[in-house]
C-alpha cells in the first residue's frame, strides 16, 4: 500500500492530500469515492516519491520511495 510506503496514518494521507479522512477510510476499503479525489490522494502520495506502476508483472503495486 502506497501509505505504508511512506509510513502514514490515514489522517496524514488526508491532511497532505485535502480530502477528508472518511474518504480515505472509504476509498481503502474498496468503496466508491470520486475520481477526482483517487487523484488528489495519488497525487499527495507522488508528490513524496511514491512511484505507481502502471504496467507488467508487479502493475498495480508501488515502489517506495528511496531512504534519505
Amino acid at each position: 500500500m502506497a501509505r505504508a510506503a511512506l509510513d502514514w496514518s490515514q489522517r496524514d494521507l488526508a491532511l497532505a492530500s485535502g480530502v477528508s479522512a472518511r474518504s480515505v477510510i472509504r476509498f481503502e476499503a474498496g468503496e466508491s469515492i470520486l475520481p477526482a479525489r483517487v487523484h488528489t490522494l495519488r497525487k499527495a502520495l507522488e508528490s513524496q516519491g511514491v512511484v505507481f506502476v502502471e504496467s507488467g508483472t508487479f502493475a498495480g503495486g508501488v515502489v517506495p520511495p528511496p531512504e534519505i
